[in-house]
């Protein structure tokens, strides 16, 4: 579809914006390319509520949009180009209710792409605990399995990518990650590969944030180990992710 071409040559553009570096500009040059950023495509959804919504971008790409539904098709693009468009703006919290606003109500494809490109997009801007943020909110919002497990999975990568010993903000990670120890630990209803190591991978993590916070009583994590080591020896039975074990333990070294 000709609008949806439209779209990702925009994406394009915003990742050459964002690749910019401010540190060989002069002032007139650095103001100048905020001001591009800012403004890009004159979408202004930024600056008052109501937040993003697909449609509304979809309005700027397709003006004479008047099909009801509007053209669902293009909503992947779209979403990928609103994580783009934040993150030009380092607007953090409208891309994280960009986030809860699509895991609630879009296809689950829709909010799988944008998690996709959150990390990309973000990484001249972003913070470790932010996109943590963001990747819980999807998991935790969704109604669909794929995509929680899609979330755990990318959240676990990411961690396993970007997570450093130095980091300042490794309490405040830690301590979100245990918030969201409930959720993450909750029964599995389905039996795919993919879940399962989404599940070892992330809920590895968060074994890890219980045992380096002080104040975790290490009997309280009686249940979610023991649910674990089940996740393990599914795993082990299991050739398509028995390399899990590899992970958990290159992971422990940490401790």
């Amino acid at each position: 579809m000709i609008v949806t071409s439209h779209i990702q040559i925009s994406i394009v553009v915003a990742k050459i914006l964002l690749s910019c570096s401010d540190d060989k500009l002069n002032n007139d040059q650095r103001n100048c390319l905020a001001d591009t950023k800012d403004h890009f495509y004159g979408i202004e959804w930024h600056t008052e509520p109501p937040h993003i919504k697909l449609d509304d971008l979809l309005y700027h790409f397709f003006p004479d949009c008047n099909i009801t539904p509007s053209p669902s098709q293009c909503y992947p693009s779209l979403a990928e180009f609103a994580v783009y468009m934040t993150a030009m703006r380092n607007d953090q919290q409208n891309l994280l209710d960009f986030i809860e606003y699509i895991s609630e109500e879009k296809p689950a494809q829709v909010v799988i792409t944008a998690l996709t490109s959150l990390p990309i997009a973000w990484q001249e801007v972003e913070s470790l605990l932010f996109l943590c943020k963001a990747y819980l909110t999807a998991m935790n919002t969704s109604r669909h399995q794929e995509v929680a497990t899609a979330a755990r999975a990318d959240l676990a990568k990411l961690l396993s990518e970007r997570f450093s010993q130095t980091d300042p903000n490794n309490e405040a990670i830690f301590k979100l990650m245990l918030s969201n120890s409930p959720q993450a630990f909750s029964v599995r209803n389905d039996k795919s590969h993919d879940d399962l190591c989404a599940r070892i991978d992330t809920n590895a993590w968060l074994l890890l944030a219980a045992f380096s916070t002080s104040n975790t009583d290490p009997k309280s994590l009686d249940s979610n180990l023991m649910m674990w080591g089940c996740w393990l020896g599914f795993a082990g039975e299991d050739q398509n992710v028995s390399n899990r074990y590899g992970t958990v333990r290159r992971l422990f070294t940490r401790l």
